[in-house]
């Protein structure tokens, strides 16, 4: 369909020259005090601090994504918080991801797909959820997951499964836990499957609606060699070092266009890491400085790739 979510979102990173994602993910002990003492609602709070960040970067990068746990802890006025934030973001010309990493049976796949992602920000402001993609657990119901797929390529909205969480091979983690198939780590199956299903639902770019969500490490990196058909969200959210190789072999398997580069405080926070030349009011800008900068340095190595 013309709406594809993975064309939408390429020809949003080719617009951009950006393949950042900046992960909305505020602690209310790291927002600026003047913000706070200004609302009695922490939802208004968490509001007020996103909208500045969502309007210093909009022009710079193309999607934000929010981790569901991270409103869930302040309750209803998170959640509150966390419909108006994306929302707004969507306004402004962002696609949105929401991180809840859905899963189970196959109602509960379809359930909170369809919530999500089931309706149009216009009718959204009717009280519906809207989100442009969802995160979604591997270890779900599998006809949940295509039916979800299918949903997806109707609607133009996208689904990008947690393959790889954590950057270590101790066999205590389920996923690294080796199979008795084929004696591999358990996230490369996940990895596989994921390409499976999304083969069947291609945009024009050549990526389905199914993409994956890692952990970038040593190992990883071979999952773009396993699903050719999704595109990955790469979480560098303990990154510091954008010169360093370590996250560009994501983009060696494709076009270029097929991995995207998680960020967190490294924007949200940057006020703090610069607090000796700038005031907490300009936090905004500074995030909006900290997100151009990060997003040249990764499309001037991939482009170099």
């Amino acid at each position: 369909m013309e709406n594809n979510f993975t064309d939408r979102l390429i020809e949003k990173c080719k617009e951009k020259r950006s393949h950042l994602v900046v992960r909305l993910a505020p602690e209310k002990k790291d927002i600026p005090e003047f913000i706070s003492q200004r609302f009695e609602s922490v939802g208004a709070v968490l509001y007020a601090y996103c909208k500045g960040i969502i309007d210093s970067i909009c022009e710079t990068v193309p999607c934000v994504i929010l981790p569901i746990y991270i409103y869930e802890a302040y309750g209803v006025g998170g959640m509150v918080a966390m419909d108006a934030i994306s929302k707004y973001a969507a306004s402004k010309g962002l696609l949105v991801i929401i991180d809840g990493v859905f899963g189970g049976t196959k109602e509960a796949v379809t359930g909170h797909v369809k919530a999500y992602l089931g309706g149009e920000l216009q009718s959204a402001a009717e009280g519906g959820f809207y989100a442009d993609a969802v995160t979604l657990s591997p270890y779900s119901d599998a006809d949940g997951i295509k039916e979800a797929a299918a949903f997806c390529m109707e609607k133009g909205k996208g689904l990008f499964v947690n393959v790889k969480n954590i950057d270590s091979n101790d066999k205590v983690h389920f996923e690294n836990i080796k199979t008795a198939e084929n004696d591999e780590p358990l996230y490369k199956s996940a990895a596989d499957d994921s390409g499976a299903f999304g083969r069947n639902f291609i945009g024009k770019n050549g990526y389905g609606v199914i993409g994956m969500s890692i952990y970038p490490s040593d190992e990883a990196y071979e999952i773009r060699k396993l699903n050719k058909w999704g595109i990955v969200l790469v979480n560098a959210l303990g990154v510091n070092d954008f010169s360093n190789e370590k996250l560009y072999r994501y983009f060696y398997e494709d076009d270029g266009e097929g991995s995207l580069i998680v960020v967190g405080d490294q924007v949200l926070n940057a006020w703090k890491n610069e607090s000796s030349f700038c005031a907490a009011e300009d936090f905004a800008e500074v995030a909006g400085k900290a997100a151009l900068e990060i997003s040249k340095k990764c499309e001037s190595k991939k482009n170099n790739i």
